[in-house]
């Protein structure tokens, strides 16, 4: 389920409004096009699934709810798949035009951005590192960000 957010439904009322569009057609194909514009910039998470003895791990995504996230994961798991969460910043998110492209780095030694620190809400700092090393299975055992000195 996602949920709304007045900034989000304000765009899509003025869009609504505007009277830009001629047809019904082409004002359904606007609102489709904001809409996913607008997704885009949302904050997530992803699922990475795998077979438990293989390198190899699939990327499912983008969650826009953690608990729809851990859903996804105990199904791989009663399924006897490997799988994990991941925070998945949105495209407007990512790379920040004010912010440098390299972060302070962690007592673990991965970047902060990992670690769900950037991520809103700020609960999502409690999914610790997200880095997972797929030659040795195991995932960074960091429970959260504490910058490195």
């Amino acid at each position: 389920m996602i949920s709304t957010r007045k900034d989000e439904i304000q765009a899509i009322v003025d869009l609504l409004e505007s009277g830009e569009h001629e047809t019904a057609e082409e004002l359904a194909k606007a609102v489709f096009r904001k809409t996913a514009d607008l997704l885009a910039q949302r904050d997530g998470f992803g699922v990475g699934i795998g077979l438990p003895g293989d390198d190899m791990v699939l990327a499912h995504g983008m969650f826009f709810s953690i608990l729809d996230a851990k859903r996804t994961v105990r199904e791989a798991e009663a399924r006897g798949l490997r799988a994990f969460i991941a925070p998945l910043l949105g495209a407007g998110n990512a790379l920040p035009p004010e912010a440098e492209a390299t972060h302070r780095r962690c007592t673990c030694g991965h970047p902060q951005a990992l670690h769900g620190a950037a991520m809103k809400p700020k609960a999502m700092t409690s999914l610790g590192c997200g880095v997972y090393h797929a030659r040795t299975k195991v995932k960074c055992p960091c429970t959260g960000y504490e910058a490195a000195k």
